[in-house]
């Protein structure tokens, strides 16, 4: 499970169960608000890197397209240069382009998803890290806020992570288990290929006469 989906599940509710819960709260307490400080860290820099995802991403896509509108040009030179052969080679890499295209403007489309839902959960983290820090004295606890996370961190990695434990409380999300799509038969494979070669020979064709019409 991913940063964010795993955080997603930590709720102020189920920290609230979980610290009610816990036989030493003022123990307790202190490892989780360093915890929690620790996953805000690794939640900006997943969310520093979805957002150079999201750029290169963004990128991949304006070559496509750049690629795309000068196949169109190249092809409607060639047809005025009377090289119809030419210009219906351009035309076709031009709609074989179009599958790349929505390829990567689905993964322009998920790369911002993965960011916004790293800034949301890094804000929410935060929210709940300050109310926790607020109700330090509801659990009889002194806590030192100021102490640098990386003395702590030996000590967590070899206890269990709180969060963890947090995020396992009565009521947590159920996970969906994506199923895998059955392959297609071979036969079939083979039948849907040709369709799409004829049905790009279409586009091709029909593209070439409306650039004729213009010239």
């Amino acid at each position: 499970m991913g940063l964010t989906a795993r955080l997603k599940q930590v709720t102020k509710a189920r920290v609230e169960a979980f610290l009610d819960r816990a036989e030493d709260p003022a123990t307790v307490f202190p490892r989780l608000v360093n915890e929690l400080g620790a996953q805000i860290q690794a939640l900006k820099h997943a969310e520093a890197k979805a957002m150079s995802a999201v750029k290169s991403a963004q990128r991949k896509l304006d070559e496509v397209s750049g690629r795309e509108a000068r196949l169109e040009k190249g092809a409607e030179l060639a047809l005025k240069l009377g090289d119809e052969q030419t210009a219906r080679e351009a035309l076709t890499v031009q709609v074989k382009l179009a599958g790349v295209k929505t390829e990567r403007a689905r993964a322009v489309e998920q790369a911002e998803k993965d960011h916004e839902e790293a800034l949301r959960t890094r804000l929410r983290m935060e929210a709940l890290l300050e109310d926790l820090k607020s109700r330090a004295g509801e659990y009889a606890c002194e806590v030192d806020f100021t102490r640098a996370l990386p003395h702590n961190r030996r000590q967590q990695r070899t206890q269990v992570s709180l969060l963890d434990a947090v995020a396992r409380m009565e009521g947590r999300l159920d996970e969906v288990d994506e199923g895998y799509t059955q392959r297609m038969a071979q036969s079939g494979l083979t039948l849907e290929r040709k369709l799409r070669l004829m049905e790009r020979q279409r586009i091709v064709e029909q593209r070439l006469q409306a650039l004729k019409q213009g010239c």
